[in-house]
């Protein structure tokens, strides 16, 4: 059982919860940028992607902590990808 860490576990729902209060403007982009007859699918693929991302990284990171015992590797894994996607 990995040891718990209060104050990891508040930055991280403050983070979490900062970054949901972001995701209605992003369905409201979509109908802004997006031509009137597609809007719907884009925000479809776009619900699908968020959802995609809701539920692998869970899963490669219990994958990575049963592996290695730690979750360091995980999040410099998250990490990367964060910045590759700035």
């Amino acid at each position: 059982e990995p040891p718990l860490n209060p104050v990891g576990t508040i930055a991280l729902l403050a983070m979490a919860a900062g970054l949901g209060t972001a995701s209605g403007s992003v369905f409201a982009l979509v109908s802004q940028v997006t031509p009137q007859p597609k809007v719907g699918s884009v925000t479809g693929i776009v619900g699908a992607m968020g959802g995609l991302g809701g539920f692998v990284p869970p899963l490669v990171m219990g994958a990575i902590y049963s592996a290695k015992d730690s979750y360091a590797i995980g999040f410099m894994l998250l990490s990367d990808l964060a910045l590759a996607g700035c």
